[in-house]
């Protein structure tokens, strides 16, 4: 059985993340939390950003979101490594 270890390092805003990233937690409100975790991020999924202009595009599991700078900012993410 192959196991692979995900090692999360300093949490920071979705909105400076460069490339890939793991979400660590979500902030805010319940309706924001909500909405995020219904969008399926949530914390230990695997993200890759695309800053374009004003909004976040994020792939997450096979799907394109586009958020808002607002909204991505309540998710925080670490970087991560495979070990």
């Amino acid at each position: 059985m192959n196991l692979t270890l995900v090692s999360i390092m300093t949490s920071r805003p979705l909105t400076v993340l460069k490339g890939c990233g793991v979400i660590t937690r979500i902030e805010g409100e319940i309706g924001e939390f909500k909405r995020l975790i219904s969008l399926g991020l949530v914390p230990g999924r695997e993200v890759k950003v695309y800053v374009n202009g004003s909004v976040i595009v994020v792939e997450v599991d096979n799907s394109v979101l586009v958020l808002d700078r607002q909204l991505a900012s309540k998710i925080m993410v670490g970087d991560w490594h495979e070990d």
